[in-house]
């Protein structure tokens, strides 16, 4: 029994292992052509600026993706004082805590 235990554990161990193959990158698209409204854009800029400008939130950089397309990648703030964000910009999470339950929560989405 102890040895069939083992083969099964080394076994998953392997098959979590292995290279998944490459997801498809997103690729850009018009807001419209995925089903959003045209002044899409400039309702996501005006909220985002509102909430900077009124300390709701610090910075950050926003994606919006649907169907395989993102339509929406943006950064607000700033690094430091006259460095603003870019979007490719790596932000520290001081917990991991918060990365698993967006996924999860997105999951559920």
């Amino acid at each position: 029994m102890k040895k069939i235990s083992l083969l099964l554990i080394a076994f998953f161990v392997l098959v979590s292992c292995q290279v998944q193959e490459a997801q498809e990158k997103l690729s850009a698209a018009e807001a419209s052509s995925v089903g959003f409204k045209a002044d899409f854009e400039s309702q996501i800029d005006y909220y985002l600026n509102y909430a900077l400008q009124n300390d709701i939130i610090p910075n950050g950089t926003f994606l919006v993706a649907k169907d395989g397309k993102f339509v929406y990648h943006k950064s607000f703030g700033d690094q430091r004082p006259n460095d603003p964000l870019q979007n490719s910009d790596i932000y520290r999470l001081a917990s991991m805590t918060k990365a698993v339950t967006s996924v999860a929560i997105m999951q559920l989405v």
